[in-house]
């Protein structure tokens, strides 16, 4: 019975795909990189751990292009280095806690600000839940710049809205695309 929770992601992933969304992002982010942008992908614990995993994903299926396209005697877009990971508390992160740091926006728009957030770029600000105050902010500063901006969560619209201010300011701001 645990694993009848895999079908329920895969069937939502299906209709979310089948919905028309899926393709839109990946154009609209394929339009932010050729017109020199990059790509943020943020997150707290898990999901920070995942904002690594998909920039380091990205990145190794750069290198391997370029491998490929040499052996064709091709060129493809330069692409490895334009994915960026955002863990809230940084590296130190993944070696220990780093508590409290998940708690404040600020932190979230400081940290994605020092690395250089632009209106060239697209953000993806995951969370689980939908309430990280650290996702939040990376969210507000890629508005604050012009980027894209996508919020990433799993918890119903209704119940975020009617119990948790920040995710409900969020979720009701039309510049932030949400992916629920």
């Amino acid at each position: 019975e645990l694993f009848t929770v895999d079908d329920d992601v895969v069937r939502k992933y299906r209709e979310f795909v089948a919905g028309g969304r899926a393709q839109k992002i990946a154009d609209a982010t394929l339009g932010v990189l050729r017109n020199g942008g990059n790509m943020y992908f943020t997150g707290c614990g898990s999901t920070g751990r995942l904002s690594i995993q998909l920039a380091s994903i990205w990145r190794d299926f750069w290198q391997h292009e370029k491998v490929r396209n040499a052996e064709r005697g091709t060129r493809s877009e330069d692409w490895e280095n334009r994915a960026f990971p955002v863990m809230a508390g940084g590296d130190f992160a993944l070696i220990k806690a780093v508590e409290g740091f998940e708690d404040f926006t600020a932190f979230g728009k400081k940290q994605i600000g020092d690395l250089g957030v632009n209106a060239k770029d697209v953000v993806f600000a995951i969370t689980e839940g939908g309430e990280t105050s650290f996702v939040i902010g990376t969210a507000w500063k890629g508005v604050e710049v012009g980027a894209k901006a996508y919020f990433v969560y799993n918890n119903p619209d209704d119940i975020l809205c009617q119990h948790v201010q920040r995710s409900r300011e969020v979720i009701q701001d039309s510049r932030i695309e949400k992916i629920n």
